[in-house]
Formats: structure tokens, C-alpha cells, sequence
């Protein structure tokens, strides 16, 4: 008895910290939104930075892992919400793509982005997909409901 009620306090306490959470997102979606684009503008110039500085070394990176993520990374920062729907699923996609991509290239020992790095990236591609799927249900018509 003294267990259902840890868990239901529990629960309690996490479903009031959850809804406070969700409150100042759709309170403050719009700062939240451009300070992701120009997190992720920044990441494709840093990425970028990183793959022309080891051009022609030892150290060469894959351009395909490279070149992807930067591609990603540029269109995540170019969505609003304003845009279409075809340019919001290709962001889905692509980021979904790399959210998967990048731990694989980790367990296959093909990655050349360092560790600490890709996992970062990862996570960031993850919370893109989040993102890009919230937008996409708030521009989903509303079902009609059954009486």
C-alpha cells in the first residue's frame, strides 16, 4: 500500500514538472524555434569548418557523413513554421535518417566524426525530429470527433 502511493506521488510530481514543461514550450515556441535554427546554422558552419580544415591531411573525413550533416543541419535551420509541408517532411526524414545514422557509424567503427561529438549530434538530430514532428501535428486539420 505504502508503494502505490510512493509511485502515485511520484507520478504526480512528474505529470506537474511534464505539464509545466510543455506550458513554457507552447508559451514560448517561437524564441525556441529560432534559437534551434540558429543552434543548427551554427553546427553546419562548424561542421564545415572542421571537414575543409582536414582536407588533404592524414586525418581526411568521409565527405558523405560530413557532407550529409551538414546538408541536414542547414535545412533544419531554414525551416519556420511557415514552411511547406514537403520541406517539413524532408527534414523529418533526413534528421530521423541521422539520428539512426550516426550510432551506427559509431558501433560499426566507421564514423569519423570523434565520439563525444557524434553523440551530441545525434541527440541534436533526435530533438530536430521532435521538433519538426510537433510542428507537423499543429498543421494536421483537426479530426472530426464521433458524438
Amino acid at each position: 500500500m505504502e508503494c502505490c502511493r510512493f509511485f502515485r506521488s511520484g507520478y504526480s510530481k512528474f505529470a506537474a514538472t511534464a505539464s509545466k514543461a510543455k506550458d513554457y514550450i507552447v508559451n514560448h515556441r517561437e524564441e525556441i524555434n529560432t534559437a534551434l535554427q540558429w543552434y543548427n546554422f551554427a553546427v553546419a558552419t562548424l561542421v564545415t569548418v572542421d571537414y575543409v580544415r582536414h582536407i588533404g591531411t592524414d586525418d581526411e573525413k568521409n565527405p558523405v557523413e560530413y557532407g550529409s550533416d551538414i546538408a541536414v543541419h542547414l535545412l533544419q535551420w531554414s525551416l519556420s513554421y511557415s514552411s511547406g509541408l514537403t520541406t517539413k517532411l524532408a527534414a523529418l526524414a533526413a534528421n530521423g535518417y541521422r539520428t539512426v545514422d550516426i550510432p551506427l557509424r559509431i558501433l560499426l567503427n566507421t564514423a569519423t566524426v570523434p565520439g563525444p561529438i557524434a553523440v551530441v549530434d545525434s541527440f541534436n538530430h533526435f530533438i530536430n525530429t521532435m521538433g519538426t514532428m510537433a510542428t507537423l501535428q499543429e498543421d494536421a486539420p483537426e479530426t472530426p470527433k464521433c458524438a
